[in-house]
């Protein structure tokens, strides 16, 4: 009996051996850049409905297990227009219906265009957003609460996201010990004091910023100095907007920055952009890809042809020293 006994477990093992190991979980995470809801795409949303303006890339950030953008302006039919300000830009409330039509899950709020109409309208946007069940960062009732990470899980994998301005247009714009404003990237010691806390209760930091010189393809040195300080703090992925324009990617001790997103939904006629679509196992980042847009009167649609892919990916891999964009868009160290 015992050698039966013995032979059925061995038998048993090794039916167990030979079973496909279970996939590691993984999130897969869609990040785009600029968002402004005035102007022509709020005319566009008016005419043609909330979903409207994210074209045919909807079906990627509604596939994602978790979507964020920049906000660029705030959400109110209230508040004072900032005076000696070139750009101004207001969305009506309702426009916080185009972010949940794409399933957009968070938004940074950290820029240069969320005070346009003073507190009121900003408090007014943290509000819309808080009832539509949309997480913001980067801007809050007081510095405390605009510089703090939100903490989110997914099934067994959590991630911390922060978000910063190194682009804030006015002093008192900055958030106060008692004052709502902006989070502040221009001394980032604060930021990346968070970051350090955040990457001890988190699997995965991700940092939002809004940061750079407009309309210039390249980053300038402080962008590179703090996106690299933030990594060496515990941040694994860092995510930059505000030039409009595509900036380089790099890869820094194994960690992912994307300089710049560019423009993802704004009041352009014709305007190269892209999403970023990041696989994340609680160890590691396990795959990357860019996915070109192309923002065609004031609606983003995704590009099909291939050459104008492949003529995408070849200007991104010029701007990218280090970093490789194949032919499908996978992004790896070069």
């Amino acid at each position: 009996m015992k050698k039966y006994l013995v032979l059925g477990l061995l038998s048993l093992l090794i039916m167990v051996s030979d079973q496909p190991k279970q996939s590691e979980e993984s999130i897969t995470i869609v990040l785009g850049g600029d968002v402004l809801l005035d102007g022509s795409v709020g005319w566009l949303i008016d005419k043609q409905g909330y979903s409207s303006i994210w074209g045919d890339m909807i079906s990627i950030l509604t596939s994602a297990d978790f979507s964020m953008v920049n906000l660029e302006s705030p959400l109110s039919s209230r508040g004072s227009m900032e005076k000696d300000k070139q750009f101004i830009f207001r969305g009506k409330p309702a426009y916080v219906k185009a972010l949940e039509s794409a399933g957009i899950d968070m938004v940074s709020l950290a820029n240069n265009h969320v005070l346009d109409y003073g507190k009121t309208a900003l408090l007014d946007t943290m509000k819309h957003l808080d009832d539509a069940g949309i997480l913001y960062a980067g801007a809050g009732q007081n510095e405390d609460a605009a510089s703090m990470p939100v903490y989110i899980d997914k099934g067994t994998i959590s991630f911390a996201v922060l978000c910063s301005s190194h682009v804030i247009p006015f002093v008192h714009w900055h958030a106060g010990k008692n004052k709502p404003g902006v989070a502040s990237a221009y001394d980032p010691a604060r930021l990346i004091s968070e970051v350090a806390s955040a990457s001890e209760k988190a699997d995965i930091v991700l940092v939002y910023l809004h940061w750079g010189k407009e309309m210039e393809s390249h980053p300038v040195r402080y962008q590179k100095n703090i996106a690299r300080m933030l990594i060496d703090a515990g941040a694994d992925l860092v995510i930059g907007s505000h030039p409009h324009i595509i900036q380089g990617l790099e890869f820094y001790k194994g960690k992912l920055i994307a300089y710049s997103l560019g423009n993802l939904v704004f009041t352009n006629t014709f305007k190269e952009t892209m999403l970023l679509s990041i696989k994340f196992s609680r160890d590691e980042m396990l795959e990357a890809y860019v996915i070109p847009c192309m923002i065609k009167s004031s609606k983003t649609m995704l590009v099909k042809d291939e050459q104008k892919k492949q003529d995408f990916f070849d200007k991104l891999n010029a701007l990218s020293p280090g970093v490789l964009v194949h032919k499908d868009g996978r992004i790896t160290p070069y």
